[in-house]
């Protein structure tokens, strides 16, 4: 799955964000990426889920959770036993690297560039929910969300590439983070029955 965009004002609008974003030079971490990795998924969409940046392997393919991690987020998906529409982006769209080519989190800076991207993203998804995967997420993402002024619920959650060293799918921590994640989806999504039905 890549995108899969909705109605023609929102496929006019991710045209305009990938010609917008896929040449950004906006900070240095441009010239360490093959391509910008944008988004995943369906626009607009009941649930937004922000990671924190792309890896080595998604910039080569150029889409979002395509890794194990993102292997565990779809198994956590699955596992809801929901139905519901999602999509997947990152706080910055491309790899952030140490010197010796180590993962590390972004800088102030490289999340501040990347931010209007970020917005843009949460505006063609229109969701009901947003989850923040990680510390990164939830720090950085705070600046675009405080621009958003459509009514939505948040969750945190830990980054798959932690539920994957603490055992994947298999351990604890993976049944403690997916009960979260059912809890907030029947919050947003039968509150939205409820409103259909009063309707």
């Amino acid at each position: 799955m890549t995108v899969e965009v909705n109605g023609r004002m929102y496929r006019e609008a991710w045209e305009h964000h990938k010609n917008q974003w896929r040449g950004c030079t906006k900070c240095p971490l441009h010239s360490g990426t093959s391509k910008k990795v944008l988004v995943k998924g369906m626009l607009p969409c009941d649930v937004l889920f922000i990671g924190e940046s792309p890896d080595i392997l998604e910039s080569v393919i150029g889409i979002p959770f395509s890794n194990p991690a993102g292997k565990v987020m779809d198994s956590l998906i699955e596992d809801t036993k929901r139905r519901f529409t999602y999509a997947f982006t990152n706080v910055i769209a491309c790899p952030s690297t140490g010197d010796e080519g180590e993962s590390r989190p972004p800088t102030n800076f490289e999340a501040e560039k990347c931010s209007p991207r970020l917005y843009e993203v949460l505006m063609m998804a229109r969701p009901k929910g947003v989850v923040l995967l990680g510390r990164s997420a939830q720090s950085f993402a705070i600046s675009s969300l405080e621009k958003y002024k459509y009514p939505y619920k948040h969750l945190n959650l830990s980054h798959p590439s932690h539920i994957m060293g603490l055992g994947g799918r298999t351990s604890p921590f993976y049944e403690k983070e997916l009960k979260l994640l059912i809890t907030f989806l029947k919050r947003i999504l039968d509150e939205e029955e409820n409103k259909d039905l009063e309707n």
